[in-house]
């Protein structure tokens, strides 16, 4: 009798509960299919390489018709000397199941070549493939930088480093970059873009934002005319020697014109 009264009990305690239990299991697969669909909005990109170079910033584009997959990241020279980017292979990024299946390994270029103290840097890799995972997937990447060392008064590089860093990034649909060449006339002259030289010719990778540009002639009997852009770049003055540059996500030219 003790024994039927016990399995009754257990029969009443798990028919008064199995409801509640129910709704709970329910609400736990909300919420963890919530959080794996969730927008990449919400898991914003994190990156680091060392505290003399500040990584502030990764992306990586997805494959389309039109463009392949990029990565790039930003940091800023800290090291307290001019720091010299001019490899082709200047940054390798090691990632898995991207652009091929398995782990690969890519190279690109960074930009400004010689980047003076405090000056941002930005790198950018092309992966040819159309291996990935779905846009919003967080990806892993390890990557190394290699760079020179150079004086402040001669401009002398010297030294081969490395230095590495890692980052965790969502695949997203496009980066996040302007690509600009930059042209002066004449081809002597060069520009100064917040704080840092570009020469005339030089492709350079710029974040989205808003920056500041000089126009030097560096020739004799020359007086500035008038700055002109094409695509996804702006002047704010273009008749000042000295403007404000707003630049959108694309490819853009920019020219400073001496006469």
């Amino acid at each position: 009798y003790n024994g039927a009264m016990r399995s009754q009990t257990a029969i009443d305690f798990i028919s008064s509960y199995a409801w509640a239990l129910l709704v709970a299991a329910i609400a736990i697969m909300i919420i963890v299919v919530l959080i794996a669909s969730r927008p990449s909005s919400y898991l914003p990109s994190q990156c680091s390489i060392t505290p003399q170079l500040p990584c502030y910033g990764s992306e990586i584009s997805a494959y389309s018709k039109t463009a392949n997959i990029e990565f790039i990241v930003s940091f800023r020279n800290e090291l307290g000397y001019p720091v010299a980017f001019d490899s082709p292979r200047s940054i390798n990024l090691t990632v898995s199941g991207v652009g091929n299946l398995g782990t690969s390994d890519y190279y690109g270029t960074c930009s400004p070549m010689e980047a003076a103290p405090g000056t941002p840097v930005t790198c950018i890799i092309t992966i040819p493939g159309e291996v990935e995972p779905r846009v919003g997937s967080q990806v892993n990447t390890k990557f190394a930088l290699y760079y020179q060392l150079c004086t402040t008064s001669s401009s002398v590089c010297t030294g081969n480093y490395a230095t590495t860093g890692v980052s965790l990034q969502p695949l997203g649909k496009a980066a996040n970059i302007n690509k600009a060449t930059l042209i002066v006339n004449p081809s002597t002259g060069y520009l100064v873009i917040n704080g840092s030289k570009y020469y005339n010719g030089s492709l350079v990778l710029l974040p989205v934002g808003n920056y500041t540009a000089f126009a030097v002639a560096n020739a004799k009997n020359y007086a500035f005319d008038t700055w002109s852009t094409l695509y996804a770049a702006n002047a704010i003055q273009p008749t000042s020697q000295k403007t404000a540059l707003n630049l959108h996500a694309g490819n853009s030219t920019i020219k400073a014109t001496f006469n």
